[in-house]
């Protein structure tokens, strides 16, 4: 009997979602995974990366690439209409607040121009023993391993109708070594200094519920935010969905 609707996108939406579970599941019940803080959706990522290689699930990278895309743009927007807690209204509270933010910006400009700077002169260096790449492929290095696999993502489907093959998966995997290098390099640096005492809670360690990804049961628990609206008249959830849809649209017909 044949479906009377597409089911495809939902199905698609479906499988990332149990994927996701079961990186929820693996990451409370496997105790490497919490040594090295993985996090669940990459958990999930891994087994989706397996599934779908050995054919087990039938999905193509040209889905999950679009599925990707228009989740990272719904990220973004919904980090840009988040509202920041309440600031401290005292004068060393506000200077941590600069102090933090100067030297992570700071950070992102010495490191972006590095890491292009490497990838663009290996590409000429290639180009010297006869190795012809695309010449934008070196700049893949920063998009993917210090932004993120977002901007690896778009810059590479942007490149791919100027000529550069699969540039876009070329960029998640950049992204994907920049997660891993995090993973198994940044996490032990930052779990020796932690053992130093460098740590704000001392040489406590990471608590118990940071490390299993789930808070047990008669534990404190953090407010996810405050209703916006009337449950009568519309659900506060439904509403940030609708404004995120909202930007979204706009966005869409400043850059169209």
């Amino acid at each position: 009997m044949r479906a009377p609707f597409p089911f495809h996108s939902i199905l698609l939406f479906g499988f990332l979602a149990i994927l996701l579970l079961m990186g929820v599941v693996l990451r409370a019940r496997i105790p490497f995974f919490q040594r090295f803080l993985f996090p669940s959706c990459l958990i999930g990522g891994v087994l989706g990366l397996i599934l779908v290689n050995t054919g087990l699930v039938h999905f193509s990278a040209h889905d999950l690439e679009s599925f990707a895309y228009h989740l990272f743009n719904i990220s973004f927007i919904s980090v840009g209409l988040t509202r920041g807690r309440e600031a401290h209204n005292t004068s060393g509270h506000k200077k941590e607040i600069v102090k933090g933010s100067l030297w992570m910006a700071l950070t992102q400009g010495v490191t972006f121009p590095l890491q292009a700077a490497i990838g663009g002169l290996s590409v000429l260096l290639f180009s010297v023993f006869g190795l012809k790449l695309f010449p934008t492929f070196g700049f893949l290095v920063p998009l993917g391993f210090n932004e993120g696999p977002g901007q690896a993502l778009s810059f590479g489907k942007v490149w791919e109708t100027v000529g550069f093959n699969h540039a876009a998966t070329l960029g998640l995997g950049f992204a994907a070594v920049g997660y891993f290098f995090a993973f198994f390099v940044g996490v032990p640096l930052v779990n020796h200094w932690i053992r130093k005492g460098s740590s704000a809670r001392g040489t406590g360690g990471l608590p118990r519920d940071f490390l299993v990804g789930l808070t047990a049961r008669g534990q404190k628990r953090e407010s996810a935010g405050k209703l916006t609206l009337h449950s009568a008249n519309t659900d506060s959830l439904a509403f940030q969905a609708a404004l995120v849809g909202l930007v979204y649209v706009l966005t869409y017909l400043f850059v169209k």
